[in-house]
């Protein structure tokens, strides 16, 4: 990784394109984050508060982060005019 986030107890950064989030019992990979480091960041939040919620990636998490990184992909909604 090229350079590396701490967040409590998950450590995250970025080897091009493709983010990993570790911590001591949960690995998490993405091919691809759009926003890059700003979203990597509130992913992090996200995934740390589950382990520390429950011990594991929950499904309330996985909701959340699926939708992070969805509003990040598409920020601006295109209007069709008739």
């Amino acid at each position: 990784m090229t350079k590396t986030y701490t967040h409590q107890n998950l450590t995250y950064g970025a080897k091009g394109p493709r983010w990993s989030f570790t911590a001591p019992t949960y690995f998490y990979s993405t091919p691809d984050m759009p926003g890059g480091a700003q979203t990597a960041h509130k992913v992090a939040r996200v995934i740390a508060g589950s382990l520390k919620r429950s011990g594991d990636m929950d499904n309330l998490a996985r909701a959340n982060v699926a939708a992070i990184i969805h509003r990040a992909a598409h920020p601006v909604s295109k209007v069709v005019k008739h």
